[in-house]
């Protein structure tokens, strides 16, 4: 009888434990499905966060590129305005000259 009882108490033990083993796995199957929850919505602002900084890299990269233009436009209108420039000088040089040329000429032919 003692064995029979042996054999009864084991089956109880491990029939509890069989009960204790399923409930633990129970809570870890919650803890699972919050961890996964979890890395679901951490994946999910991964996503909004890359989003992001592709957009501030694109918004980024236009202003970069407007500002280059801008520039260019700049140096283009200074070297234009520069060509004016010197156009203007060499014309006023040339007027210059001749009225000068012109003054001499009359004082010279005033002379005889």
């Amino acid at each position: 009888m003692t064995s029979e009882t042996d054999v009864e108490t084991r089956v109880a033990d491990h029939e509890r434990r069989l009960i204790h083993l399923e409930a633990t796995c129970e809570s870890y199957r919650g803890t699972i499905d919050r961890l996964q929850r979890v890395l679901d919505r951490l994946e999910a602002q991964g996503v909004q966060i890359k989003d992001a900084l592709l957009h501030y890299e694109r918004r980024t990269l236009e202003i970069m590129a407007k500002h280059e233009r801008t520039e260019e436009q700049r140096r283009g209108q200074d070297l234009l305005y520069r060509q004016e420039r010197e156009e203007r000088e060499r014309r006023w040089r040339w007027t210059t000259a001749l009225t000068l040329l012109a003054v001499v000429l009359a004082w010279w032919l005033g002379k005889f």
